[in-house]
Formats: structure tokens, sequence, C-alpha cells
């Protein structure tokens, strides 16, 4: 079936179920907020797409593939006065009518975003678009999931008693807040953005493709990985593993620097780093084709290939206390100064 709403309302504190969901959509309102999306077995989600703060602590379990998820937006900062009163009844009572309950953040936007009547704007909260502590899963596989931003808020276990401190949430635990998980491939997921707390977790990749940052995110494939785009810097708080008998990259770039560990099973065709490269380790089993790196290979930092480097350009220094190891390195150009460890192996 179809859910079409338009206006200033949105869906919030709901429970959707079918054999099949045809398409989900806010067009205008404050998006999806605290509710399921179920389907049962051999079934589909086709299409969630969704204005306003976009998917936000919601399940979408697809049954066996979900096709199109989007959060639409530019990230501009949304007043949670322009949204129906209805679900901003915290402002003026104690007792919502329509779910027979004091509000709470399962009912109401300025409980949930932690807005409120006189400061309905919240920096880092409010945006536009964004997809965060949702689980969006399904058996098999997915075609695009897209937004301006995907997050985790706070993937972390809090002590009692300590609100500031806490223990962090293991990236393969079900409990992670941000969790994408297809047991095939996932066509696209999209960002114009950053990606700020995510563990991802497919059989097969075709494009990652991030505008900003990647932080805090494990993105696991036990498959091929045809192309990662990172317009910014993929930090060290992450992880890339290209696992499985068929677990090749084809392509990774990135426009800031590398700092995160990748392991890649087989092959990886090209990497282009268009800043620094500090991973502590990148290890690729079989060849890379081609490595670009616009900036310096940084102390401490480890790039491996168990058997060939076709291409190596670098356009600064290896720093002391870098290394470069592979059997053979066909081509190689160093802009600086090599104080670091070439290691031919032979």
């Amino acid at each position: 079936g179809t859910i079409s709403l338009s206006g200033v309302g949105g869906i919030i504190g709901s429970s959707i179920q079918g054999n099949v969901i045809d398409t989900i959509r806010v067009n205008g309102g404050f998006g999806m907020v605290s509710s399921t999306v179920n389907t049962a077995g051999d079934t589909e989600v086709n299409v969630i797409n969704v204005d306003g703060y976009g998917i936000r602590s919601c399940l979408i379990d697809g049954g066996s593939r979900v096709n199109q998820i989007i959060a639409n937006g530019s990230g501009k900062r949304l007043d949670t006065l322009s949204y129906t009163s209805s679900v901003r009844l915290s402002e003026d009572n104690s007792f919502d009518p329509f779910f027979g309950t004091a509000p709470s953040g399962r009912t109401d936007l300025h409980l949930f975003l932690g807005t409120t009547e006189s400061a309905p704007k919240r920096k880092g909260v409010s945006n536009q678009g964004v997809i965060a502590d949702s689980q969006i899963v399904a058996s098999e596989a997915a075609g695009t999931i897209a937004a301006w931003q995907i997050q985790s808020r706070d993937p972390f276990i809090r002590n009692p008693g300590f609100p500031n401190d806490g223990t962090p949430i293991p990236f393969t635990s079900n409990q992670f807040p941000m969790r994408i998980s297809f047991g095939q491939t996932v066509d696209t997921i999209r960002t114009t953005s950053d990606i700020v707390g995510l563990s991802l977790n497919s059989g097969g990749l075709n494009l990652l493709q991030v505008g900003g940052a990647v932080d805090r995110a494990s993105i696991g494939v036990s498959g091929r990985v045809n192309n990662i785009s990172i317009g910014g810097t993929f930090r060290g708080t992450s992880l890339l593993q290209v696992t499985g008998p068929d677990g090749a990259l084809v392509n990774m770039t990135t426009g800031g620097s590398v700092f995160g560990q990748v392991a890649v099973a087989l092959g990886l065709g090209s990497v282009t780093v268009g800043g620094d490269f500090g991973s502590p380790s990148f290890l690729v089993t079989r060849n890379i084709d081609n490595v670009s790196i616009t900036g310096d290979v940084l102390t401490g930092s480890r790039l491996r290939s168990k058997r060939t480097i076709g291409n190596l350009v670098i356009g600064g220094d290896v720093q002391a206390g870098a290394t470069i190891q592979a059997k053979v390195i066909s081509n190689q150009s160093i802009g600086g100064d090599v104080f670091g460890n070439i290691i031919i192996t032979g």
C-alpha cells in the first residue's frame, strides 16, 4: 500500500506493517520519527521518501529488499514551531489525547529533539535531511539510501549517575544506534555532508558517496566494492573491511586525508588521497594498481600490498616512521623527501 502525507505533519510514534509496502511519502512535513516499518518474509519496502528532519530513531525492516530510502534536505536548521501543534503538546499540556499518555520523545517533537517553544531550533540537532539512529535492514538487497547526513548521535552505553561518561557500543552489536545491514548488495549510499556514526554490513557495495568526512564508521562488505568516494577525510575512528572470496575494491578516493584502517581481501584498483596518508594499517592482500597521495605519508602510517604496487605517486614526504611495503613497486614518484621505509620484499 501507499501512505502519502503533505503539509505540516509527518509520522511519529507509528507502527506500519504490511506484506508489501509500496510508498511512504512525507511531503513538506517533519519527516518520520520514532516509528517502525515492517514487512515479513520474501517481501519488500519499495520507497520511503521524506522531507523535514528526515528519518530518526526508526526501524525499517524490508523483509527481503529495500529499494529506496531518501531523506531530502540541505542541512538547514528547521524550526519546530513550523509543524503541527498536535506534535508539540508539551508546550501546554501534560496529556496527549492522541496517544492517551503524557507527551514523550515518541510522540512529541520538542521532547524528541530537545527543543522548546522559546528555543525551537537546536544546533546540530534540528538539521534538515538526516538519517539518524535508525536500523535499516533486509535479508537480501538495497537500492539507494540517501540523505544530507547519516549519523549516530550517541553511540555509547551511559554509566548511571555519570551522563557524560560512557562505553562505546561496538560496531558489531545490534545495539549500535545507526545500522544498515543487508545480506546481498547495496547499490548506493549517498550523503551530501558527513557520515558521523554508522555500522554498515552488506554482501556487496556498488557506490558509497560521501560529500564530507567519514567519522566513527565501520564499513564491512563481504564481497566486491566498486567505488568509495569521500569528499573529506576518512578519520581514524573509522574502518573499512572488504572480505570474502569476491572481496576486491575497485576504487577509493578521498578529497581529504586517510587515517582510518583499511583491509582488502583481494586486490585494489586505485586509491587516491587528496590530503595526507596516516592510516596505521592499510593492507591489501593482492595487487594495488595505483596509489596517489597528494600530501605526506605520515609517521606511524603503514601501506602494504602483499604482492605488487603498480604505480606509487606521493606529492610530499615519506616521514620518519612511515612504511610502504610490497613485493614489487613497478613505478614510483615521490615529490618530497624519504625519511621513512619503502620496503621491497621481492
